[in-house]
């Protein structure tokens, strides 16, 4: 468990519960809170690995120019892509992730922020 009680069984859940598709790919782990990378990172660093490997992460800069992406068109007849989303997201430090946050951490992170 983290200091904040998070048990690697909460952070692999969401790959339990949601296989993903064939169209979708998916890692199957999410971090419940900022210390799970180090108390699980056995498991987080040879996955992050594996993602790494295959591609998934092109670099933690923003680019708009999708040649520096890829120089690979993903649909080269314009037939099948509709839009593409990538998605990025962030806690704020000494609360738990949402597979693991509580609703009264939920409301204490939304007085923090509203």
């Amino acid at each position: 468990r983290t200091p904040n009680g998070v048990a690697l069984a909460r952070c692999i859940k969401v790959g339990i519960d949601n296989k993903g598709h064939d169209m979708i790919r998916t890692v199957g782990i999410v971090a419940g809170d900022e210390f799970c990378y180090d108390a699980f990172a056995d498991v987080f660093d040879r996955v992050i690995s594996k993602w790494q490997s295959d591609g998934m992460v092109v670099s933690d800069q923003d680019t708009g120019d999708l040649q520096k992406v890829s120089p690979l068109s993903m649909d080269p007849l314009g037939e099948h892509v509709l839009s593409i989303r990538v998605c990025g997201l962030r806690n704020l430090r000494g609360f738990r992730m949402a597979p693991a946050i509580s609703r009264a951490e939920r409301r204490q992170v939304e007085r923090l922020l509203v």
